[in-house]
């Protein structure tokens, strides 16, 4: 949010990097020094149990969204095969937070994590693939409204129906940034 280096985050980094690897795959120079830098950054913020926590100075809290967000960004970055990687993965396939805090009332981010679980599980091959794409796809289905759209009261119902949208279309590879794996 600032040039100031202690208000680096994981998920403005992963974001930033996602948009380097953009303008990479439409032929714009970026400097191998930026993703490398990122990437040192995201490697530093994973956790003990391969989640990763917001920010360097703060307490290693893993959470679920920013956790799949950090393994899309460093699997973008040619490190599917890497340990923080591997550790990562691992990560996400541990029951997590319930889905629901109440009745109607999504966990914070939930499609946000969504959308980068099922990336990173399409980056992972067809046997994450297989375990994730049925239970999300179902998930979302079952949560859309009679109206056709998805229901997010803390950041609205425009950015979920989006977001809920494109995690469907992965099958359909529409997504661009599928192409880097």
């Amino acid at each position: 949010y600032t040039s100031d280096p202690k208000d680096s985050d994981v998920s403005i980094t992963t974001c930033q990097l996602l948009a380097l690897f953009s303008a990479r795959q439409a032929g714009m120079g970026v400097p191998r020094e930026a993703i490398e830098r990122s990437v040192e950054f995201l490697k530093q913020a994973q956790n003990e149990d391969g989640g990763f926590r917001y920010r360097l100075d703060d307490p290693p809290e893993s959470l679920f969204p920013r956790s799949a967000a950090a393994v899309v960004a460093l699997t973008c970055a040619g490190l599917g095969q890497d340990p923080a990687v591997q550790r990562g993965r691992e990560y996400l396939q541990q029951p997590h937070p319930p889905l629901e805090l109440s009745p109607g009332q999504l966990a914070e981010y939930h499609f946000y994590g969504r959308f980068y679980a099922t990336h990173a599980a399409w980056q992972a091959g067809k046997p994450a693939w297989d375990r994730w794409y049925p239970i999300v796809r179902d998930e979302l289905l079952a949560q859309q409204s009679t109206s056709g759209a998805w229901h997010d009261a803390n950041i609205g119902d425009e950015y979920a129906t989006a977001m809920a949208l494109i995690v469907l279309q992965f099958p359909y590879g529409n997504v661009p940034l599928l192409a880097i794996r």
